[in-house]
């Protein structure tokens, strides 16, 4: 399956955002997706804009990683072999250290988007991926995680 993410020029900069978190500066982004053209694109792209990424290939994996060092932000797949991004959802959102981690679906399915909501993801990004869109949720997502751990 060909991989795109439109918007090459003109994307948002999270680097403020990103430079709010962790000890070396950096938010944490998982990225939890099975195909790895999709996958690798989203973690170049995120890296080069100051984010830590961290990849797995399915729901299985995709819990480990989470809760195992929990991040600051998940991209997740819906459809992945192993465990679906609606039950690795449910696992994140069950286990207490990372239960208030900000999840966004990513679907190429839009009739999903509603599911999706609904069952605690806290966006919803279709595929192909428009990355100024994705980079403006992620932002407003840490901006918000930033502030209530301020509070």
């Amino acid at each position: 399956m060909a991989c795109e993410l439109s918007g090459s020029t003109g994307e948002t900069a999270l680097l403020s955002a990103a430079a709010q978190k962790g000890l070396d500066g950096m938010a944490r982004i998982l990225v939890v997706e099975d195909e790895a053209p999709i996958s690798d694109m989203l973690a170049r792209r995120l890296r080069k804009r100051g984010f830590e990424v961290e990849v797995a290939a399915d729901g299985v994996a995709g819990v480990a990683a989470a809760v195992a060092v929990p991040p600051d932000l998940i991209l997740m797949d819906i459809t992945m072999p192993n465990m679906d991004g609606w039950e690795a959802n449910s696992q994140i959102k069950k286990a207490e250290h990372t239960s208030a981690v900000p999840i966004v679906a990513l679907s190429a399915s839009e009739h999903l988007r509603d599911k999706c909501l609904e069952a605690g993801f806290r966006e919803f990004e279709l595929k192909p991926i428009d990355l100024p869109r994705l980079l403006a949720k992620m932002e407003s997502l840490l901006r918000g995680r930033t502030e209530g751990e301020q509070d």
